[in-house]
């Protein structure tokens, strides 16, 4: 199973994938870093983006950081 590593800003004006943050991909959500809804949105950006099921990604950290 690949492993990638993310950068994820929150409270951005639109969802997109910026570019590279150092060896992470940095991504921007709409969606606030409170109570989980940020993370949520991540998992869903990510899943549409990918065209796979957002029960195939496991989110091993990033609970309480941006990467």
């Amino acid at each position: 199973m690949p492993i990638l590593h993310f950068h994820v800003v929150p409270n951005a004006k639109v969802d997109q994938v910026i570019g590279e943050h150092g060896t992470s991909i940095k991504i921007k959500l709409r969606a606030p870093a409170v109570e989980g809804k940020a993370n949520a949105a991540f998992l869903n950006f990510l899943a549409k983006r990918l065209e796979i099921s957002r029960h195939a990604i496991v989110l091993e950290r990033g609970e309480k950081t941006r990467d």
